[in-house]
């Protein structure tokens, strides 16, 4: 192995649509001399669902301390990395998690220098995205499959001065620190959405993986809900609903379609939307003119006032019906599908059952 490319991230910019196309493109990837590597949550993304990628425990290894995803004690998952790569014949290695952009510099810093000592060049890739946006799906996944109850502005008042990845330009330098800037590649989530399947085709020419042949239909994965999910979701998480619930409610929007990546989220107050882009306003004009050599990062984007609170008072009857039929059918479906399992272990058991009697009688 030649180099090997950390997938960084960063959070909310279609890291799980990516590592299931990643996933899902194993064998003809490796085909083109390049692997993604087989550990971690490979197995999730092969299947379609939301991980976080192969660096999944790898990662976690590496997080600041205090995390509350960190393993402590992750040599395991550190030796079955470095075994992969030793065992890969590829040209080029792909390890993929939204949580290295969590992580400590000494412990990433210590798996680069070993890449190193072992002639592999270690690079990585990353986009970057509107913090406000970032901000606001953040949020929604934070309803979604979190339980949370707080009222988005209160959320993200609270949070976003203290998510060091949101910092463009800071975070840039550090990447570089790691990496050399020559091996850090780094792209604008808002330009590569512009284009259908944009995610996927800006990544793999950023890395100058050749795309013939590789399947591109992939769904949407852990896509952004609605206003009108969300205020929903937002009242039953009172009650502390199972993953699966909200899972279906994705389903159903994505179904509905009233759920898709790359929205643009109008739900914040205009008052805290200035505050977050007057503070993270020289960060962006930073990384745009050492990185990007432009004037700007990110192009202006007029947005519509938000209400002051999300909640169901605004909601019609249709968006009810249409919320809670959704759910109903979608519980026929797995009440069905359960009726069935239980006639054919019933049928399983009756045939046994006929079997002993008959040898007993034989």
């Amino acid at each position: 192995m030649k180099e090997l490319i950390f997938h960084i991230g960063t959070p909310k910019t279609g890291s799980s649509a990516l590592q299931v196309l990643l996933a899902k493109n194993r064998q003809t990837l490796l085909d083109k001399h390049v692997d993604y590597l087989s550990i971690g949550e490979i197995a999730l993304g092969a299947a379609g669902k939301v991980s976080s990628g192969n660096g999944a425990y790898l990662s976690r290894c590496v997080l600041r301390a205090g995390a509350p995803a960190r393993i402590a004690d992750g040599e395991r998952y550190i030796r079955e990395f470095f075994e992969a790569v030793q065992s890969s014949n590829a040209d080029v290695g792909i390890i993929s998690s939204e949580l290295f952009a969590d992580a400590e510099d000494q412990g990433l810093s210590a798996i680069i220098a070993e890449l190193r000592n072992r002639g592999i060049v270690p690079r990585c890739f990353y986009f970057v995205r509107r913090q406000v946006q970032c901000l606001a799906s953040a949020y929604m996944q934070q309803v979604k499959r979190h339980g949370c109850t707080e009222q988005p502005a209160d959320y993200v008042r609270r949070a976003y001065k203290h998510i060091r990845f949101l910092r463009h330009h800071s975070f840039y330098l550090e990447q570089c620190d790691l990496f050399g800037s020559s091996n850090v590649m780094c792209r604008t989530y808002e330009a590569a959405i512009a284009i259908k399947k944009g995610l996927l085709y800006t990544m793999l020419n950023a890395l100058s993986i050749d795309s013939e042949g590789l399947d591109f239909d992939v769904d949407d994965v852990n896509t952004s809900i609605s206003t009108r999910e969300l205020s929903i979701m937002l009242l039953l998480n009172r009650f502390h609903p199972r993953m699966k619930f909200s899972d279906m409610v994705i389903e159903n929007a994505a179904q509905f379609g009233s759920a898709a990546s790359g929205q643009v989220h109008n739900f914040l107050p205009h008052a805290l939307v200035e505050e977050i882009d007057r503070y993270f306003a020289d960060e962006n004009v930073d990384i745009a003119r050492e990185y990007f050599h432009r004037s700007e990062l990110f192009a202006p984007l007029a947005l519509q006032s938000g209400p002051q609170a999300v909640s169901v008072d605004g909601l019609s009857m249709p968006d009810l019906i249409a919320f809670f039929g959704g759910l109903l059918v979608r519980y026929d479906e797995r009440l069905a599908a359960l009726e069935e399992r239980l006639t054919r272990q019933n049928i399983s058991k009756a045939i046994s059952g006929h079997g002993a009697v008959n040898q007993k009688n034989g």
